[in-house]
């Protein structure tokens, strides 16, 4: 699959400047603007920090959930849980790829009901593995090429496990 072939099911939130209302009462002034960025640039450092926690976090629940340790729909609301805060994070501080991946588990999540199968559950680490890589190899934007080969790779395994979908689950 080329990358014009993908079907992007996510756009990444816009920068914070296209969001704001100029002129007015209650309108944003240039200064507020660039104060809030200066903030947001300041938490940039803990954002990186937090991500090697959340991906801790993914990677427990995820062997709770092929271990058994805990019951499959509470480690399933879980890694959604982490997932759904990485894919807001992400595009907050410019990881757009991080937010697409962490989109992708959510949405993958959502169509999951016990019992997982153990294809569902590699495909969730692999998930895991690419918010690692993403995060290790500071990964901004897109990703670039890398960006683009890992997305597709991912849509490769999620066309696979959608495949192996019973009809009851599918969507």
């Amino acid at each position: 699959m080329t990358g014009e072939e993908r079907v992007v099911l996510f756009n990444p939130p816009n920068p914070l400047k296209s969001k704001i209302k100029y002129g007015g009462p209650n309108a944003v002034t240039e200064a507020v603007l660039e104060k809030a960025e200066e903030s947001i640039a300041e938490l940039a450092d803990d954002f990186v920090a937090h991500v090697k926690t959340d991906i801790d976090e993914l990677r427990e629940a995820q062997k709770k959930l092929v271990g058994g340790n805990l019951d499959p729909a509470e480690c399933l609301k879980q890694l959604f849980h982490i997932a759904h805060n990485l894919k807001g994070k992400g595009g907050t501080f410019g990881y757009d790829l991080l937010t697409i991946i962490s989109n992708q588990l959510c949405r993958m999540i959502e169509r999951m009901s016990p019992p997982i199968s153990s294809l569902a559950t590699d495909v969730i680490e692999l998930h895991i593995n690419s918010i690692h890589l993403v995060h290790a190899q500071d990964l901004k934007g897109d990703g670039g090429e890398v960006g683009e080969s890992m997305l597709n790779g991912l849509d490769q395994v999620i066309q696979k496990w959608e495949q192996s979908l019973e009809p009851r689950e599918q969507v």
